[in-house]
C-alpha cells in the first residue's frame, strides 16, 4: 500500500458525496415538480367543475328569461326584435355551458393523468376494463415465430431474479368525478382537498472533514 496517494482518496470520498447530495436534489426536484403538477390540475378540475355549473345556472337563467319574453310577446307587450335576442342570449349562454361542461371534463381527465389513474373506465364505464396481462398474452399469440421454442429457454435466462419488492397494486379509476378527500387540507383557497400526503425530504450528509491528513490517518 503506496504511503501518499497524492489526494486520490480524499478526492474520491469528496466526489461521492457531491454526487449524493446531487441525487437528493434531484430526487427533491422531481417531488416538487410532481406536486406542483398534481395542485396544478386538481385546481383545474375544481375551476372546471365550477365553471360548468355556473354555465348550466346562467343557461337556466336564460331559458326562463325567454319563456317571460314569449309570454309577454303572446300578450302584445314584447316586439319580435326582443323575442330574437331572447333567443340569441340562449345560444350563447348554451354555447358557454357546452365549452364550460368540455373544458370540466378535459381538466378531470389531465388530473387522472396527472396521478396516473387516466383509464377508459374513468371515462365510460361500459367499456371493459384493460388487463395488460390478457393483452400481453394476445400479442405474443399473434407475433408467434418459428423461433420462439428455441429463444424461449434464453429470455427467462437472461431474465432478473424475482427478489424487487412487488409494486403497490392500485385499483383501477371507475368514476372521474371529484370529491373531497378525506385528509388535512392543504393551504389554499381553491386546492384545499388535495390527497397528497407529505414525502421526507433526504436529509443530506453531515459536514465532515474530507482533507488528506483525516482520510489517510496522517499516512
Amino acid at each position: 500500500m503506496p504511503l501518499l496517494t497524492g489526494g486520490v482518496i480524499g478526492s474520491r470520498v469528496r466526489a461521492a458525496v457531491a454526487e449524493r447530495q446531487q441525487l437528493g436534489f434531484e430526487v427533491e426536484t422531481a417531488r416538487r415538480a410532481a406536486l406542483a403538477n398534481a395542485q396544478n390540475a386538481w385546481n383545474q378540475a375544481v375551476a372546471g367543475g365550477e365553471q360548468m355549473a355556473a354555465g348550466q345556472r346562467a343557461t337556466e337563467a336564460a331559458e326562463s328569461a325567454l319563456t317571460g319574453v314569449q309570454r309577454g310577446f303572446a300578450e302584445g307587450f314584447r316586439s319580435n326584435f326582443e323575442v330574437l335576442d331572447s333567443e340569441q342570449r340562449l345560444l350563447t349562454a348554451q354555447l358557454v355551458f357546452v365549452n364550460t361542461t368540455y373544458g370540466a371534463y378535459a381538466a378531470e381527465a389531465r388530473l387522472l393523468a396527472t396521478l396516473g389513474r387516466l383509464q377508459a373506465a374513468a371515462i365510460d364505464q361500459a367499456v371493459p376494463a384493460y388487463d395488460p396481462a390478457r393483452n400481453t398474452r394476445v400479442v405474443r399469440a399473434k407475433t408467434f415465430g418459428p423461433f420462439d421454442p428455441i429463444l424461449a429457454p434464453i429470455d427467462r435466462a437472461q431474465k432478473p431474479a424475482g427478489t424487487a419488492p412487488a409494486a403497490p397494486m392500485i385499483a383501477p379509476a371507475t368514476d372521474a368525478r371529484i370529491r373531497p378527500a378525506a385528509v388535512q387540507a392543504l393551504p389554499g383557497p381553491i386546492g384545499n382537498v388535495l390527497p397528497i400526503a407529505p414525502v421526507p425530504v433526504i436529509a443530506g450528509p453531515v459536514a465532515a472533514d474530507l482533507s488528506d491528513t483525516v482520510v489517510t490517518s496522517g499516512r
